[in-house]
């Protein structure tokens, strides 16, 4: 579904996402395979963890400020020796995929007419796809994209 400049939502990133982020991203960065980007090393692997992370804590933090029962599949997993997983988020029982990227302008509008959500062809989709922005390389803010 398309999106205009106008429905992003601007989200400030909170250092409680950023803790928990790091923490998370530390835990799982071992055991994470490789999608697009090949031969990436465990650092890596954490840098872009921990801002996919950062991404889906402000889209959770904005779906609870809605009132919406929201799980986060790292709150309840029982391994992290595994990158499968069920969701990234869970809302109301439905399945949510985080797709993150730092956004590449610093303009929304222009970001949302240049930039795509990316699915691996290997990764069946989940329900719902939310593609989140960061708006740059300090990642101070995330746009909640559609």
């Amino acid at each position: 579904m398309p999106v205009n400049a106008r429905q992003v939502i601007h989200i400030p990133i909170q250092p409680f996402f950023v803790g928990k982020a790091t923490i998370a991203s530390f835990w799982k960065c071992g055991f994470m395979g490789d999608t697009f980007v090949r031969g990436r090393n465990a650092f890596e692997k954490f840098q872009r963890s921990l801002v996919g992370d950062m991404a889906k804590l402000s889209l959770k933090f904005w779906l609870e400020s809605q009132g919406l029962n929201v799980t986060d599949w790292d709150d309840v997993r029982t391994s992290w020796r595994t990158a499968r997983k069920q969701f990234d988020l869970e809302v109301q029982g439905h399945p949510v995929e985080v797709r993150s990227s730092i956004a590449q302008n610093n303009n929304v509008a222009e970001v949302i007419r240049q930039e795509n959500i990316i699915q691996p062809y290997r990764v069946r989709p989940k329900e719902i796809i939310v593609q989140v922005f960061l708006s740059d390389n300090t990642c101070r803010e995330a746009w909640l994209a559609g």
